[in-house]
């Protein structure tokens, strides 16, 4: 479990150690228009990689994948750190990208398979709350690195750590046999990869980078349908195909995916808007507004514990997901009613009942996912679900991004006397004047209250989708074991 978890640490912290620092790199290496792809590189190489590993862990053994996994994250982080221009880290981030997802979604596969059903919810809970830790304390590395060192530091730590991992896991993770006579759906690889790439890129380029009626982004759409297209022809026809079509008629695995999903559509919106609605709307400055988030972060590390080993005492588990996506919605919903200038008490009670939410959902439905499939498919199991998050969260990334975009601008155009209120930052508003600052406060709080009024939706879906979850009865024998 110590190899385990330190695993999914860096492989978490790398997902947002960068954001901090990237200001710094942009100046370093002359790229300023290539910094989103820093952090999207690593995003859709992840999700891609997440059903690939998954699959040949199934087939080659998660103990050998895993330490595969490991190396190319630290191919991947090397090359980062010694990167000299912004298209060699974008590239390495790709790399680090495609091994920290397939480590991820190996290591949930290998506690799921090493532990009885019954503890699997403690065990994945404490490995949720990891996964929480690694994103408070990301930023805050990426910070202290920059300022202190490098940010390429950042990269180049991580190549001792896996090298200790390497060394923890091949003394305390058992080997798994190999599955005789099986081999990779390589076309179905590659099919699933080139519409996953253009999927992704289409949402998270789609109405910002590019417009939606561009010539790369209606490629993009064409080509992820042919993709997908052929990807469903191939899976069809393959012996052993990459993502067996009957898993998604199965609906125990069905309603897991579709909750992970979900609720990472609604996560996104916290975590990217809520320091800015806060500046805003509380007048706080950027210092303290992310430290209201800490709350948020440390109730869903304390939640994923607690309730992973409160699921596992009582031998029940789909009542967390059940109550956690209402306690998300109703958090989602308590942000749009924060007004302007309200209590920070308030705002903390918001995040708090939000983290709850999370914190009792987000891991345990991996568990749902684990537990709905055979032995033979954990891995596919455990890869889809997380695949259902990825995208979840670039959807999000589309959708919540255009609404705020929208509405803000139309409000904004309204302001007499400033007509690029969008280039005012929260540090500018006192030397205006006070009726312009008002307007430009209520622009930017008003619009974000209503993106989180919407952004309730997906998580009341959720909670309708929480109910399809079922639990499978725990094998008398592998318990007592």
């Amino acid at each position: 479990m110590v190899a385990l978890a330190a695993a999914i640490l860096i492989a978490a912290l790398d997902q947002t150690v960068v954001a901090t620092a990237l200001p710094t790199i942009a100046g370093e290496l002359g790229g300023l228009t290539g910094i989103s792809l820093i952090v999207t590189s690593y995003l859709v190489a992840s999700a891609v990689a997440t059903p690939i590993a998954g699959k040949c862990g199934d087939l080659y053994g998660r103990r050998s994948v895993f330490i595969a996994a490991i190396t190319v994250f630290a191919v991947g982080s090397l090359a980062g750190g010694l990167a000299q221009s912004m298209w060699q880290l974008v590239s390495a981030r790709a790399v680090q990208g495609a091994g920290g997802g397939a480590m991820m979604t190996v290591a949930l596969a290998i506690v799921a398979e090493s532990v009885p059903d019954r503890y699997r919810p403690r065990y994945q809970g404490f490995l949720g709350s990891v996964f929480g830790l690694a994103s408070i304390i990301g930023p805050l590395v990426g910070g202290f690195l920059t300022e202190h060192a490098s940010w390429r530091w950042a990269f180049l730590g991580n190549v001792p750590l896996c090298i200790l991992i390497v060394v923890g896991v091949r003394a305390a993770v058992p080997r798994t046999a190999r599955r005789p006579s099986s081999r990779l759906d390589v076309p179905g690889v590659v099919a699933m990869a080139i519409a996953l790439v253009g999927i992704l890129l289409t949402l998270d380029w789609g109405g910002t980078r590019y417009s939606w009626t561009s010539p790369l982004t209606l490629a993009l759409v064409a080509v992820s349908v042919l993709a997908a297209v052929a990807f469903v022809m191939v899976e069809r026809r393959s012996a052993d195909a990459l993502m067996p079509l009957r898993l998604f008629r199965n609906r125990r695995l069905l309603a897991p995916m579709a909750v992970g999903g979900l609720m990472a559509m609604t996560l996104f919106v916290a975590v990217t808007y809520l320091p800015t609605f806060f500046q805003y709307a509380l007048r706080l400055d950027a210092t303290r507004a992310g430290l209201l988030l800490v709350p948020f972060m440390l109730t869903v590390v304390a939640v994923s514990s607690v309730a992973g080993a409160l699921a596992s005492r009582w031998d029940r588990y789909r009542y967390f997901p059940r109550a956690g996506t209402v306690l998300a919605a109703l958090g989602m919903l308590s942000f749009s009613l924060i007004g302007d200038g309200a209590p920070i008490a308030q705002a903390v009670a918001s995040v708090v009942v939000f983290g709850l939410g999370l914190g009792m959902t987000m891991q345990l439905v991996v568990v749902a996912a684990q537990n709905a499939v055979a032995r033979e498919d954990l891995g596919v199991g455990t890869g889809l679900v997380m695949l259902a998050r990825s995208i979840g969260a670039v959807l999000g990334v589309a959708v919540w991004g255009t609404v705020f975009a929208v509405l803000y601008t139309t409000t904004a155009a309204t302001i007499p006397g400033l007509p690029d209120a969008a280039a005012v930052t929260p540090s500018e508003l006192d030397a205006l004047p006070e009726a312009t600052a008002s307007a430009i406060v209520s622009a930017v709080s008003d619009s974000l209250r209503t993106v989180f009024l919407w952004a309730a939706i997906p998580a009341a879906l959720a909670a309708f989708a929480a109910f399809g979850i079922r639990e499978r009865k725990r094998e008398t024998q592998e318990e007592s074991s």
